[in-house]
């Protein structure tokens, strides 16, 4: 692999009106998989002072996730290379260092330190032997000496800072919720005070009351330590309200940038035109068709899926849910970070067992083998996580073919055609069958996923959050695909998203869960324009105001 870092072509470049904290010039990037060289990055140029929010827009791929990772040294080793440009990092008192030259020793005082970084997907990001409290505690020991009663006593008032509950201080990873885990990761990253915080996509995964949390908690740091914030995020009214600039990255390039206000109104970049558009067409609801057939596909009945804390506390993550799903019918399924949206997906999969009711599939109790056998054949899931979902040591090709080996579906000449088939229905080149997961970026792997239910010709699938790690362009694409598979294949879907637009726009009814019961249910325009939960009229008071207007508009 060829070394040094000579100078590139200048980039498109815009600065913010203020001193400087972070100087990127000419900054390019390149991957090297199966021996072929792909520019990931291509003469980024931009400049973020003291107390400023720089925006990082783009589709899934265009380097967004790249920039972020270059700034914190933490590209992959053997199969990256930073090609040319600099990243003049300077803090009042100290003299300035190139962040992409700093020797191991110097990085190691940086990163957490000076830099912290929200990483886009929590459950790979934190260690899972050890308890989330003892994490956060953890970053004090190293960067700031503190002994362990000290870091321990700090580490719960920044975790209560963030919004998280005493009695979630020695749990592991995997006992958390996908938001309570993002709320650990800025617990860690913000608990030296640093000077940038570079989140990325850090409400991707969460629900709309969460992610205001989330929003103001950011916005609330910034102000009281003077933070300067690169944010990440394929949700541009997430932009709108965080950012004072913006720049739109496409393939590598900066195709846009300014004031935020002026880039999202006015826009003069054609791509920059179609992810608002792609944006503002994700609101519209397409037609969806319910099944007259009188028995349902699946019936749960009163499930119920305790869970025992590490303090003794019973925590009713599933209590007494019923629901029904007909054939060809769409269910979404709404509510806040924690509410038990998961752990009711995982128990009617069987993934985990339930403590009481009943689930039939088709009429048939999934309890028996004959049952379980037949349930699994015809029900596949797409997870929130795409990296927790996706073995690392097996190739795209190797994880589709892999359910049709297992059900004896297809030959392997039949079995390789039908993977190129599913990676180009899912946008993806064909060629995506070589890569492994950590050669794509968070939304490629969700596609992979998402191409992997759909390898089984499945009945039923059941969705945990398939799109949120999606740009709105791609999301628009495979929530296509998926309706388009509904109304071809009569599928039925069980949908859960925090996302209000998209569970209105794919859902023929909805329900909305609160600790762990359905609180609410019904036809979606009637939810959504007059709800009579509390927990509904708070989720949709948390949308932005954009957002909120338009969901009002076609939900009467």
């Amino acid at each position: 692999m060829p070394s040094g870092r000579p100078r590139a072509a200048s980039g498109y470049f815009y600065a913010m009106p203020a001193p400087d904290l972070l100087n990127v010039s000419e900054l390019s990037v390149d991957y090297y998989i199966d021996n072929q060289c792909f520019n990931a990055l291509h003469g980024i140029d931009f400049q973020i002072g003291t107390g400023q929010t720089l925006g990082i827009a783009g589709e899934s791929g265009s380097g967004k996730t790249t920039l972020a990772l270059s700034l914190m040294g933490l590209l992959p080793p053997g199969t990256s290379r930073i090609r040319a440009g600099n990243a003049r990092w300077s803090r009042p008192g100290t003299d300035p260092v190139d962040l992409l030259d700093l020797p191991p020793g110097r990085r190691g005082s940086v990163n957490g330190r000076e830099i912290g970084m929200v990483f886009q997907e929590p459950l790979p990001a934190l260690n899972p032997v050890f308890t989330c409290g003892s994490q956060v505690a953890e970053v004090l020991r190293r960067h700031l000496d503190m002994d362990q009663a000290g870091a321990k006593s700090h580490s719960m008032e920044i975790w209560e800072r963030t919004g998280l509950a005493p009695n979630l201080y020695g749990r592991y990873p995997h006992q958390l919720s996908g938001g309570q885990r993002q709320r650990v990761l800025l617990a860690m990253a913000t608990a030296c005070n640093p000077s940038l915080l570079i989140a990325d996509e850090p409400t991707t995964a969460l629900d709309m009351v969460t992610q205001a949390g989330i929003l103001e908690l950011i916005r609330n740091l910034q102000q009281e330590y003077g933070m300067g914030v690169i944010f990440i995020s394929h949700d541009l009214d997430v932009i709108r309200e965080m950012a004072d600039a913006v720049l739109v990255l496409q393939n590598g390039r900066v195709v846009e940038s300014g004031p935020v206000r002026e880039v999202i109104t006015r826009p003069s970049n054609d791509y920059t035109k179609k992810l608002l558009a792609a944006s503002e067409g994700g609101q519209r609801k397409r037609g969806t068709r319910k099944s007259a057939e009188q028995e349902p596909l699946l019936q749960v009945a009163g499930l119920r899926k305790w869970f025992q804390g590490g303090r003794g506390e019973t925590v009713k993550a599933v209590d007494g849910v019923d629901l029904e799903i007909a054939p060809g019918e769409t269910l979404g399924l709404a509510g806040m970070s924690g509410c038990g949206k998961t752990t009711l997906c995982c128990t009617i999969l069987r993934l985990t067992s339930a403590d009481a009711g009943k689930i039939l599939f088709r009429g048939m109790e999934t309890d028996s083998k004959p049952g379980l056998r037949r349930f699994r054949r015809h029900t596949q899931a797409v997870f929130q996580d795409p990296a927790a979902s996706l073995n690392p040591a097996m190739r795209v090709g190797e994880a589709l073919m892999e359910p049709m080996r297992v059900h004896r579906i297809h030959g392997h000449a039949a079995a390789r055609k039908q993977v190129a088939m599913l990676l180009e229905q899912t946008g993806l080149d064909p060629g995506y069958a070589n890569r492994y997961p950590r050669e794509m970026s968070a939304g490629e792997k969700q596609r992979v996923c998402i191409a992997r239910a759909l390898a089984m010709e499945p009945q039923l699938v059941i969705c945990d959050e398939p799109v949120s790690s999606l740009d709105a362009t791609v999301r628009i694409q495979v929530l296509e695909l998926l309706d388009s598979l509904k109304q071809q294949l009569g599928l039925s879907f069980l949908f859960i998203s925090h996302d209000l637009q998209v569970i209105r726009q794919v859902s023929d009814r909805v329900m909305v869960m609160h600790d762990g019961r359905i609180v609410e249910a019904g036809d979606p325009a009637q939810v959504f324009s007059n709800p009579e939960s509390t927990h509904t009229r708070q989720l949709l008071a948390a949308l932005p105001k954009t957002v909120r207007s338009t969901l009002s508009a076609y939900s009467s």
